[in-house]
């Protein structure tokens, strides 16, 4: 067997937040790394997420991170962000000032108006304990490409609805890609050389238009002209490894409504000073809640496929996987909500095993949702076009899914426990959080179909492997 492609991953257990990192290597010169979210929910689990935070930026040696993917900008998926930013080392170009000094070569997150962004901060504000918090989560949400470009990134994409076009893909020949599969590497060093590349799908005109005409409105500037602005049709790709967007469309009537009644009430204060008024911000969030149905920004979230293409019944893929850390609060959390007794979920063994590659499928990778509510009416059939995993017709073989928004019942499916192969599924949640995360139907469900399902929490972490071979 010759090996093509190895994914080093994990779920960090941050308690009720997220925090994934993965590192894909072609060879010994050439590799890259991503991290999707970092966030957690309480101040003592802030600590936990800082010492992974400090374990994936001592991984990466000095070298700038390749790409940071936000799902959405809730608290408790960015709450890491700013230490982050601060702990990566910069890594100066040949002429480069130490200010533009690159920290994070892509940042992808989806893109809110700035109405959306005052709601973001009503629900967070509870959780900002310090000054330093509420300064940069401030800063972030008044102008989040802004603030990311000064803080040592050197590209923004946003990324706004889409799902309602056609999942069809039109990337580069999977073919051509997997016998060339260091890509155009030119001269440059190692981990420096692999180009994080775009396909991009435009948003329509009128909207772009909308979108500069509110953020110069509201924020006193246009949207600036260096930052990328996609619908969720669009994907990354870096050699043969992809990464597919979903991200739903939003009510366009519903949203011009709440943007209108937003105006009246804010009365052309600056957007500083409303993220700073509790009171004003609380009000907003109170409108967005009667006139947007369902009426929640988890609606926002950008899920991710990272994949890379394979050559059906001529590569198999190798997948070790475990979980570290205490098992008591499996147990802890069993006995409270009484599911002890009813599911055995709570295997932690390491195990490894082969996946003969299915005749029916061209993928291999990863799905993370966020905070996706897949309960809506249609929303899993789109995205289940959108990253090929029709029941019946699965184009994709997920050896890892995120389920969404913690395991909640509100945003679980019962078809996610349904895909074809042998895939775990992760729930990332607190430990005894309040919210009653991971549901009783997620562990029925998943139970239900002799998948295998992780609970990453403080205690415990699920770093696993991947290698493609052929």
């Amino acid at each position: 067997m010759c090996k093509l492609i190895e994914h080093y991953g994990n779920f960090h257990g941050v308690g009720q937040g997220l925090f994934i990192s993965g590192k894909v290597q072609f060879d010994k010169e050439s590799s890259f790394d991503y991290i999707y979210d970092c966030g957690t929910l309480r101040k003592k689990a802030q600590q936990i997420l800082e010492m992974h935070i400090k374990k994936e930026v001592d991984r990466l040696e000095g070298k700038p991170l390749d790409i940071l993917f936000l799902s959405h900008l809730h608290w408790d998926h960015v709450s890491g962000l700013s230490m982050l930013l601060k702990s990566l080392q910069p890594q100066n170009g040949s002429g480069k000032s130490e200010e533009k000094a690159i920290k994070i070569k892509k940042v992808v997150l989806p893109y809110l108006y700035p109405a959306e962004r005052v709601v973001v901060m009503a629900t967070a504000r509870q959780y900002l304990e310090n000054e330093e918090d509420l300064g940069w989560y401030t800063d972030f949400l008044a102008r989040p490409g802004e603030f990311l470009r000064k803080k040592g990134v050197e590209d923004v994409v946003f990324v706004r609805g889409g799902d309602s076009g056609s999942p069809e893909r039109n990337e580069p020949n999977p073919s051509d890609l997997l016998n060339n599969s260091h890509g155009s590497r030119g001269s440059q060093e190692q981990n420096l050389s692999l180009p994080v590349n775009v396909h991009k799908d435009m948003l329509g005109d009128k909207e772009i238009d909308n979108i500069k005409n509110e953020e110069k409105e509201i924020n006193g500037d246009t949207f600036d002209g260096s930052l990328t602005l996609v619908s969720s049709r669009s994907f990354l790709y870096i050699c043969n490894w992809f990464f597919y967007f979903f991200n739903k469309d939003v009510n366009a009537s519903q949203i011009n409504n709440f943007l209108c009644n937003f105006k009246i009430i804010c009365q052309k204060k600056s957007l500083i000073d409303i993220l700073l008024d509790k009171n004003l911000c609380a009000e907003i969030k109170e409108k967005y809640k009667n006139l947007m149905k369902p009426g929640s920004l988890n609606d926002s979230s950008l899920a991710v496929l990272s994949t890379c293409n394979v050559a059906p019944q001529t590569e198999t893929v190798f997948y070790n996987n475990y979980v570290a850390g205490s098992c008591s609060p499996y147990e802890c959390y069993f006995s409270r909500i009484q599911l002890r007794h009813l599911y055995d979920i709570a295997d932690l063994r390491p195990f490894c095993r082969l996946h003969p590659i299915p005749e029916s499928m061209i993928q291999a990778g990863f799905t993370y949702t966020g905070d996706l509510p897949l309960t809506e009416e249609g929303l899993w059939t789109r995205f289940s076009q959108r990253f090929g995993l029709e029941q019946g017709g699965q184009k994709t073989l997920v050896l890892a899914y995120q389920v969404p928004h913690h395991g909640s019942k509100k945003n679980w499916h019962a078809q996610q426990a349904k895909l074809e192969g042998d895939t775990t599924y992760v729930v990332s949640a607190g430990i005894l959080n309040k919210y009653g995360h991971p549901a009783t139907e997620v562990f029925r469900d998943v139970a239900a179909a002799n998948k295998r399902l992780v609970w990453v929490n403080e205690d415990c972490s699920f770093p696993n492997y991947l290698r493609i071979e052929r």
